[in-house]
């Protein structure tokens, strides 16, 4: 398990990724912190939009992040060098979505 410090908007969190799927089987990432010395869920990072869109974007190693609910996600992921801009988007509501893809090795 690595471990990354996430600044969030109620300060520096230390974090870990673990690896999840949706029921299409596409990648869901799922961020846990450590809450007084115990891991606990943070936040699902990332929304699985192909269902809604008709479009296949989505892998085992690509998946929309979730700015929306996120503040600083993709900040974040790029520094540490977990994941990269794949150069789309997709709309949801009145939300926008980057598609990323990540290197599971950084988990």
């Amino acid at each position: 398990m690595k471990t990354y410090a996430y600044n969030s908007p109620w300060g520096e969190e230390n974090v870990y990724l673990e690896k999840c799927s949706y029921n299409n089987a596409t990648l869901a990432v799922q961020m846990y912190s450590d809450s007084d010395g115990s891991w606990e869920p943070y936040a699902v990072i990332t929304v699985n939009l192909d269902c809604h869109t008709n479009r296949r974007t989505q892998s085992d190693t690509r998946a929309y992040l979730d700015t929306n609910n996120c503040s600083g996600i993709a900040e974040f992921l790029e520094k540490n060098g977990i994941a990269k801009f794949a150069g789309q988007f997709a709309q949801s509501g009145y939300c926008t979505y980057p598609l990323y893809e990540f290197d599971l090795n950084k988990f």
